[in-house]
């Protein structure tokens, strides 16, 4: 499922970024219409269903960077995963909070799971708005390119088109 391939990601990305990495906080956020912050475990057993509204996980984030972190001394990088859908009217605001996010972090990584909306879902708005080498998409179909598209993210200087 949809849900499985996006948590299999973040498996791998949270235990590569334990092992690497000794001075690091990690945050788990879940979303649906509205964002909220999870632990580890509460993230990884999570099954909240809803709709989607892709700008509520970025203002959740922009607030925590805004009240908990100094952006000019801490390295920010930003994971997201989602199924591509979104509200229409979602995008504006999706834009807004992207632009004010963007110039505060390192890296901003989208992966849309399984695109069922290839003409108006996230992957096509980030490709489109944003052409900017801190902020990459991908699209992953099938469990077995979780890794291959981990590493293509992730891997500093590599093409991401």
């Amino acid at each position: 499922t949809r849900r499985m391939i996006a948590k299999k990601f973040f498996l791998l990305l949270y235990l590569f970024l334990d092992k690497n990495y000794q001075q690091i906080s990690i945050r788990f956020i879940g979303h649906t219409t509205e964002a909220f912050e999870l632990d580890e475990k509460e993230f990884f057993s999570c099954q909240v269903t809803g709709g989607t509204v892709l700008s509520e996980p970025i203002k959740f984030i922009n607030k925590i960077i805004t009240n908990e972190y100094d952006a000019d001394s801490v390295n920010i990088y930003v994971a997201h995963a989602s199924d591509g859908e979104n509200w229409t009217s979602d995008y504006p605001i999706l834009k807004e909070e992207l632009n004010i996010l963007i110039p505060r972090i390192q890296y901003f990584a989208y992966l849309e799971v399984d695109q069922r909306y290839p003409e108006y879902g996230a992957t096509a708005f980030f490709k489109k708005e944003f052409n900017d080498p801190k902020v990459v998409s991908e699209l992953i179909r099938k469990e077995s390119d979780v890794y291959p598209i981990l590493r293509k993210l992730f891997t500093v200087g590599e093409n991401h088109d």
